[in-house]
């Protein structure tokens, strides 16, 4: 994993997907 700083999709899907996980676990969003 790179550990670069740049706002991709891909990153901001991931962040998204922890913040989600992080407030209500969804059975969805357990392919992370």
């Amino acid at each position: 994993m790179h550990e670069h700083h740049e706002v991709t999709a891909d990153n901001l899907v991931h962040a998204v997907l922890e913040l989600a996980l992080q407030h209500q676990e969804h059975p969805d969003f357990k392919t992370a």
